[in-house]
């Protein structure tokens, strides 16, 4: 059984937990960048999933996506609140509801236990079933009802046809000798980095050019941490791939049009605005129309937006 298929198997079946007064709690492990938010998100996206949970909510300590079907279900966008809240209007309202923790350390473990010893499933509850996602195999067998699923660095040739998926997105790829020369050089580069693998193969398929794919090879993207992910590696991957003469700076992105209330800076870009100003049909194109996404937090960095900024900005680049 595949990983995918294991997590939905979670997901819908449901006798085990309803003999129990115990919240089904999956975790995945791993080191950061291996693909443990990559993976829940194609489980999620099955429409066996979607149709079996009416609000799904993915929380992140470091950023927040309400994913959802209807405006108003979500009790709070900061995960320590919604840990914290003894509220239990949200669960009496909402009789399925999937809930994903990302990136749960030592520290969030105790706040998480006490999340699910404050919220134990009863027969009036509904069904609530929860994916935890962690780089720590203790935290994992602490809070975990099930087996964990352990996801390592793929090996160098599944790693190729990774990232090929991203660098040759609907392409021939037998038709250009160099690039596929140049494209397996990129990814042993980038050492089995799922990040790296969608941000450079997200900048190369735009940028069908062998001289573009050789620039990107004679850039010191190899000395990146292998399992990069978050801003940090994007920026490293920015500072290694843009010319000395282009600028950097951080921008906070926000889809609240009161944000920030009376006091706008140089350094905010509205959503939308970012939105108008990308090329072709990107990734940021799709997500601003996705209904799906009720939230961006301000102040945090959503990565498929930093990926697109990124990729715009290496675009313009002479």
């Amino acid at each position: 059984m595949s990983r995918k298929e294991r997590i939905i198997n979670f997901l819908l079946h449901e006798d085990v937990y309803r003999r129990t007064t115990e919240l089904g709690v999956l975790p995945i492990v791993g080191d950061s960048g291996v693909g443990k938010t990559t993976l829940v998100q194609y489980a999620c996206d099955d429409a066996r999933v979607r149709a079996h949970f009416p609000v799904i909510m993915l929380y992140s300590f470091t950023s927040t996506y309400d994913v959802k079907n209807n405006q108003g279900t979500c009790p709070s966008d900061d995960p320590l609140e919604l840990i914290k809240s003894s509220d239990d209007s949200f669960w009496d309202r909402h009789r399925r509801c999937l809930m994903i923790f990302e990136d749960v350390d030592m520290c969030r473990k105790q706040m998480l236990e006490e999340f699910l010893q404050n919220h134990r499933r009863s027969e009036a509850a509904g069904v609530v079933k929860m994916i935890v996602t962690t780089n720590n195999r203790r935290v994992a067998n602490d809070v975990g009802t099930v087996e964990p699923i352990v996801l390592r660095p793929l090996p160098c040739p599944e790693y190729w046809f990774f990232f090929k998926a991203h660098a040759f997105a609907g392409r021939d790829v037998e038709e250009n000798p160099r690039l596929i020369s140049a494209g397996k050089a990129i990814a042993r580069k980038l050492n089995g980095s799922f990040f790296g693998a969608k941000i450079v193969g997200g900048l190369l398929t735009d940028h069908p050019d062998p001289r573009v794919w050789c620039k990107v090879l004679r850039s010191s993207i190899g000395g990146m941490s292998p399992l990069g992910d978050g801003v940090g590696y994007i920026s490293d991957l920015a500072e290694n791939l843009l010319p000395g003469h282009v600028n950097m700076c951080r921008v906070t992105l926000s889809k609240d049009p009161a944000f920030p209330p009376q006091t706008a800076t140089p350094q905010l870009a509205m959503f939308k605005d970012l939105h108008g100003a990308v090329p072709h049909d990107s990734e940021l194109a799709c997500w601003a129309d996705d209904a799906r996404f009720g939230s961006v937090s301000a102040s945090q960095y959503c990565r498929s937006l930093t990926i697109t900024i990124l990729l715009v900005a290496l675009a313009l680049a002479p």
